[in-house]
């Protein structure tokens, strides 16, 4: 709460210190860190920058409680905890076959259209029940909450899905290029609608090469303004989308 102390007590013969951060109320934002200061007197502190932080919650957890923004860098708070939420499948693993290095399909889910209730859930095992569902169904499923790439929030390590509906539909949110192009990790305007089934309407392909002269991913950038030289970066060689500028440029056009 901005600087209350807490004494810590030792336990288990002076090796570990326990010290317990009181209950608060439902929807309070608790920043925390540990400050330990040594026998000459030397303070040492954890993490060495920033805080820790959590949402208080009195009932169960949704994406966007997972997804919210609490640091500056777009890390989602609960990095490396297990955490269990529902959504709508809104893109599957034959929509987006690949990611990456790892070879494994991109499954997106979605609760809402409000910021940050976008998630994905990676599925390294083909074994997984979840590359076989289908697009507007609802499940539920428990993961470990991780940043893929250092650039997303991805559920891993998925142990438990459970079908709840199905033949939901997600409606986009219409967006503008302007909202992503040359913007940073973490910048608000982008990083909420991180993971979310959004649309862009009206876009012109500026640049038929959107990795320059050097090398070709075969992929492109588009812009609202048909004379922008910059825009929104479209990534699309890990999908099943067959439009591509590897073979012939003018298979945008």
């Amino acid at each position: 709460n901005g600087g209350n102390d807490l004494n810590a007590f030792a336990v288990l013969d002076g090796d570990y210190y326990l010290a317990a951060i009181p209950p608060q109320d439902a929807n309070a934002l608790v920043r925390y860190k540990a400050i330990v200061t040594d026998a000459t007197d030397k303070n040492y502190t954890y993490p060495l920058t920033g805080d820790f932080a959590y949402r208080v919650l009195d009932r169960a957890a949704r994406i966007p409680d997972v997804r919210e923004q609490l640091f500056a860098s777009g890390s989602s708070a609960y990095r490396g905890f297990t955490v269990t939420v529902s959504g709508v499948v809104t893109a599957t693993a034959t929509d987006i076959p690949r990611d990456g290095t790892n070879d494994a399909p991109r499954i997106y889910i979605q609760d809402g259209t409000s910021p940050y209730s976008g998630m994905m859930l990676q599925t390294t095992s083909p074994e997984q029940p979840l590359r076989t569902v289908a697009r507007g169904t609802v499940v539920r499923v428990t993961g470990t909450v991780d940043e893929l790439f250092g650039s997303y929030t991805a559920l891993t390590n998925i142990t438990d899905v459970q079908t709840i509906a199905q033949g939901v539909n997600v409606e986009p949110v219409k967006v503008t290029t302007a909202s992503f192009s040359g913007k940073q990790r973490g910048t608000p305007d982008a990083e909420k609608w991180e993971n979310m089934l959004v649309q862009f309407t009206d876009v012109t392909v500026v640049s038929t090469n959107a990795d320059g002269p050097a090398s070709n991913f075969g992929e492109f950038v588009i812009s609202e303004n048909p004379a922008a030289t910059t825009g929104l970066r479209v990534e699309k060689d890990d999908s099943n989308i067959n439009i591509t500028n590897h073979d012939v440029a003018e298979k945008l056009q």
